[in-house]
């Protein structure tokens, strides 16, 4: 059995974020797949879903997507591209530590030695609906005009 590893959250997150690596760190020590080495990785993740908690939350409190320049013209508030590249940064740490379904699926094919093709198509294809998944990409905030 090997050593269950703990994550310190610092006392000015939020408990949204410290519920959340909770959740995170005891998933991956029950599967054994946690070690020092990953600390680093951890605290990133901790960092990204607390900026995604603090942008959601001024969104919430603020009312409103959109704030005017010293121009007056309308632009996405700050927040919101704070809140997308977060989230984006979040789920991509959490695809590399097998915590989505779509990437268990794949690390559990891979254990089970499953074939490259049954990997590709699990990477690759929806289940729902049996057809090809494009990885788009998000246009960045300057590619339309400061409106994301």
């Amino acid at each position: 059995m090997t050593k269950k590893i703990s994550i310190k959250v610092p006392p000015t997150f939020s408990d949204q974020t410290r519920r959340f690596m909770k959740i995170v760190v005891k998933e991956l020590n029950e599967r054994e797949e946690l070690s020092v080495l990953m600390e680093g990785v951890l605290m990133m993740l901790m960092n990204c879903y607390e900026t995604f908690v603090n942008a959601s939350e001024t969104i919430r409190q603020e009312g409103s997507l959109t704030s005017l320049t010293k121009q007056d013209t309308l632009q996405a508030h700050p927040a919101v591209a704070m809140q997308l590249k977060s989230n984006q940064q979040v789920l991509a740490l959490m695809k590399e530590l097998g915590l989505t379904i779509k990437s268990r699926r794949v690390l559990d094919m891979s254990k089970e030695g499953g074939s490259q093709l049954d990997l590709f198509n699990a990477k690759n294809y929806d289940d729902e609906d049996w057809g090809f998944k494009a990885k788009a990409k998000l246009p960045s905030n300057d590619a339309v005009g400061g409106y994301l």
